[in-house]
């Protein structure tokens, strides 16, 4: 069934609904990453700090060196330098793991309500008599905020009416997804199973998802199982996300998300079950009806998403609306300049979006 509406949701969507919070507590961007966690109590950090500052002479927390982004392509780049491999090979885990963590610790205790914009937007489209199955989302987040808000939706009286809204984990579209499941011990607070033979919205997450995960026997994950693009992973249905889960059996064993760390050149490392989810994207892209930007403000360096979306847009004859919604007015000309058509519309609110 073609796509009536598209979103896709970045960073700022999920930030939209924490504003509330105290600065350290809200989910973390680009900038001042490293700010952020300098005032925590974790020990990756100090890894991270002191590799750059030996190596090349700065400091993560530096007003115009606080870049995630940057700093992971730099830690990136040298893990394929036999030199600084090994000591690369450990930052660049700490600083994975200093990433998830993060996003969890900021995340697990949002609990939408019907006051979350993502949530607004989408009720809004449910209620205008867009069938679930006609709405996709895009998201390069890897947080499960828009599952919390799925799940909440399904909760609503709009479950019969529109039928199944959040159909997890196949409104995912990973091959396999049911088969991939978890069994959470029965305490734990989960999303429920959905129906594999149902629709529901589609949920694309092209970098990853932290409940998404391998297992290991080692804390220390070598190199070929981080950048394996073939490593087995499971899904694990608890809505609550633990970024250092482990388990025991016969011996202790150690979990580490399938996310995609925003460096340069992603194709390397992307996971082939993910391609399938990248090309579903660029189809949706190319006949969706209308598309909305939520607070993606697609970096220069993400080259992947930024040729998804030129390659795409510029082609599709269906679309009758683009907008954009972002604070920051450069975000919107950023994406003048990447769709290459008129009909684009900004808000620097989302309950301008609303509004219209």
């Amino acid at each position: 069934m073609q796509t009536k509406l598209l979103i896709i949701a970045g960073a700022g969507c999920t930030l939209s609904d924490a504003m509330n919070q105290p600065i350290s507590n809200r989910p973390p961007l680009d900038r001042g990453f490293f700010r952020d966690v300098s005032r925590t109590n974790y020990t990756e950090f100090d890894i991270i700090r002191n590799y750059l500052r030996t190596n090349y002479d700065f400091d993560p927390t530096e007003r115009d060196r606080d870049s995630l982004e940057s700093v992971m392509a730099i830690i990136y780049a040298d893990l394929h330098n036999p030199t600084l491999a090994e000591q690369a090979l450990e930052t660049f885990r700490g600083l994975i793991t200093l990433f998830n963590r993060r996003i969890a610790q900021t995340t697990n205790n949002l609990y939408p309500t019907n006051r979350f914009k993502l949530y607004r937007i989408l009720a809004g489209a449910l209620d205008y008599g867009i069938s679930p199955e006609e709405i996709t989302i895009i998201t390069f987040n890897q947080d499960i905020q828009i599952e919390k808000i799925l799940q909440k939706l399904q909760a609503t009286g709009r479950k019969k009416r529109c039928g199944r809204i959040f159909n997890f984990p196949f409104c995912y579209n990973i091959s396999n997804a049911s088969g991939r499941l978890s069994s959470p011990p029965k305490r734990i607070g989960k999303f429920e199973k959905g129906d594999q033979y149902e629709a529901g919205i589609r949920l694309l997450k092209l970098h990853g998802s932290l409940n998404w995960y391998s297992i290991h026997n080692s804390k220390k994950i070598p190199k070929n199982s981080i950048l394996n693009s073939s490593r087995k992973f499971q899904i694990t249905p608890r809505a609550t996300i633990e970024p250092d889960m482990t388990f025991t059996a016969k011996r202790k064993r150690y979990t580490f998300p399938l996310v995609i760390p925003p460096v340069t050149h992603k194709a390397g490392i992307l996971h082939q079950d993910l391609h399938p989810i990248w090309n579903m994207a660029e189809t949706a892209l190319k006949y969706a009806i209308e598309i909305v930007v939520f607070g993606y403000s697609c970096p220069a360096n993400d080259f992947e998403s930024a040729n998804l979306i030129r390659r795409t847009v510029h082609l599709n004859q269906n679309l009758k609306e683009f907008s954009v919604i972002d604070p920051t007015p450069e975000v919107f000309q950023r994406y003048v300049d990447l769709a290459g058509i008129d009909r684009l519309y900004y808000f620097k609110k989302p309950e301008s979006y609303l509004k219209s």
